[in-house]
């Protein structure tokens, strides 16, 4: 029987849960009754919505107290839009996340429809750890716990064979960094009115806009490659009551080189001072933790030039999310400021710029 796929929380009913969590595995629970509470403020960057689910079962047999559900947007426009990013994160829960062994939520069931461009995906609910504020942003305790969650995702998966089906570069075809690029100073402008853009941070999108095939190739096609998470940033992470990194929202996974994920993780978690005083540390924590890992044939400069370069990753992603999201709120418009303030600081900091990329 093919279940079908809610979209809306009226449509998420304790019948519907029953058999979504059988098909899961659970497979003589029965869901007798089921709360929905929103999660959030606004919609996520993706436009969908997230709801804790309380939970009361039937029968001696029982699952979580509470789950988290993930739906796809409901506007049809917008579910379109995002149906790719969401499918990457249902194959990523079903086709590389184990249960229990990485460093992820627990997937109860997941599922897509192409034909309704719907998803859905029941989740661990992560109630009981600790989360940090964007804007506050990691220290560097908390960036090495994230760092050691993501060398053992990409240890598990370096050179993995399975990553031939996430091509690192389908984000390049549903996000054209060029044409994001062109909208990109006007659209920072209108958000925050008197950001500054440097001209050698201009120049180099110039410079990236026209050579993006090459760049990113380089960062998301050219080994060694691993499972990259691509949106790692304090939004997207929570610490447990042991301390430990969990990594969530996987919508941006694909295939690529490891150390853009620490770029990323860093240059939109940390403040500027944080990094600089630890980011030499970190890199070296992170290679000894795949080394330790069983990754083998990639050196210590290596991994520096990759989590360099791994700044192409993390503009990127500022401009998508600058001109095709929704930033019109005073939380996002907060959220945009601090990332493009850590973003342009490390510019500076590593005089990045076309020898970078050479």
């Amino acid at each position: 029987m093919t279940l079908a796929l809610p979209r809306s929380a009226a449509e998420i009913t304790p019948d519907w849960l029953t058999l979504a969590l059988r098909a899961g595995g659970l497979e003589s629970v029965v869901v007798a009754a089921a709360m929905l509470t929103r999660i959030g403020q606004e919609q996520s960057f993706t436009g969908g919505a997230v709801f804790r689910i309380s939970l009361t079962w039937r029968g001696p047999e029982r699952g979580p107290d509470s789950l988290v559900a993930k739906l796809s947007p409901p506007d049809p426009g917008l579910a379109a839009a995002f149906f790719a990013a969401n499918c990457r994160e249902v194959a990523f829960y079903d086709r590389l996340a184990g249960q229990g062994v990485l460093p992820v939520p627990r997937a109860y069931f997941h599922a897509a429809d192409a034909r309704r461009n719907a998803s859905v995906i029941l989740l661990q609910d992560l109630k009981d750890t600790r989360a940090v504020p964007f804007a506050q942003g990691f220290s560097a305790v908390e960036a090495g716990t994230a760092v050691d969650a993501l060398a053992q995702v990409h240890a598990a998966f370096w050179q993995h064979p399975g990553l031939a089906d996430f091509d690192g570069m389908a984000l390049l075809r549903t996000f054209d960094f060029g044409a994001c690029w062109a909208r990109f100073p006007k659209a920072i402008g209108a958000i925050l009115g008197d950001a500054a853009l440097p001209p050698s941070f201009l120049a180099l999108g110039d410079w990236l806009a026209a050579n993006q095939n090459r760049v990113f190739g380089d960062l998301y096609a050219q080994g060694p490659v691993t499972c990259l998470h691509r949106d790692l940033q304090a939004d997207n992470v929570v610490f447990d009551r042991a301390g430990r990194a969990v990594l969530f929202d996987w919508q941006m996974m694909g295939a690529g080189r490891g150390a853009a994920d620490i770029a990323y993780l860093l240059i939109s978690s940390c403040a500027p001072t944080v990094r600089r005083s630890a980011e030499r540390d970190l890199i070296a924590r992170y290679h000894r933790a795949l080394c330790r890992h069983g990754v083998t044939g990639y050196g210590p400069d290596q991994c520096w030039q990759d989590y360099l370069r791994g700044v192409a990753g993390k503009i990127l992603m500022t401009v998508v999310a600058t001109v095709r999201f929704d930033n019109g709120s005073a939380h996002k418009t907060a959220w945009r400021r601090a990332d493009l303030d850590r973003l342009l600081a490390f510019c500076a900091d590593h005089g990045v710029g076309l020898a970078t990329f050479a």
